[in-house]
Order: structure tokens, then C-alpha cells, then sequence
């Protein structure tokens, strides 16, 4: 489940576990402090720890794949603007 915050948000909100440990808080003080279980700020300061910065960026997670095309999405975007009466319902 995704945690409640904007992209920007939750960025930060990582960036500030980090450098918290640096400080030399340990893991489960940071955790208490941002509010989240310790092993979200373990994998944060893993990802730093790999990628810098850009590891505590946002993923896009981008969910299942549509079963429209986008023609079909536009046809029935139409189909709906017509209303209901012209598809035999009263």
C-alpha cells in the first residue's frame, strides 16, 4: 500500500531518514521519528547507500495494463456522450 504524501513528499521524507543515520541516530530511532517500520528506513539507506540520491527517488509503479486501445477508449468516450436514449434506453 502505497503511504499517504505527495512524490515530493515522500522523497523527502527518505532524504530525511538518511541523513539521520548519518548523524548516528540507529534505525529504529529514525523509524520512531519518521513514522515508519524499520526496515523501510534499512532499504532507503541501502538504496543511498547503491544509487546516492537517486536511489531514494520515487518508482512509477504502473499498475496493469489496459484492455483498451486507445481507439477503443475514444469510441466509447463517444458512445457515452451520447447518452443513454441513443442507445435504446429510456
Amino acid at each position: 500500500m502505497r503511504p499517504t504524501g505527495s512524490k515530493a513528499e515522500l522523497e523527502a521524507r527518505r532524504r530525511r531518514a538518511v541523513a539521520m543515520l548519518q548523524e548516528g541516530l540507529g534505525v529504529c530511532e529514525v523509524a520512531r521519528r519518521v513514522g515508519v517500520w524499520p526496515g523501510s528506513v534499512t532499504r532507503w539507506n541501502q538504496a543511498y547507500q547503491g544509487a546516492g540520491e537517486e536511489g531514494l527517488k520515487a518508482k512509477r509503479h504502473p499498475g496493469r495494463k489496459a484492455r483498451l486501445s486507445d481507439e477503443d477508449r475514444q469510441r466509447l468516450g463517444d458512445l457515452l456522450l451520447q447518452g443513454p436514449l441513443a442507445h435504446g434506453y429510456k
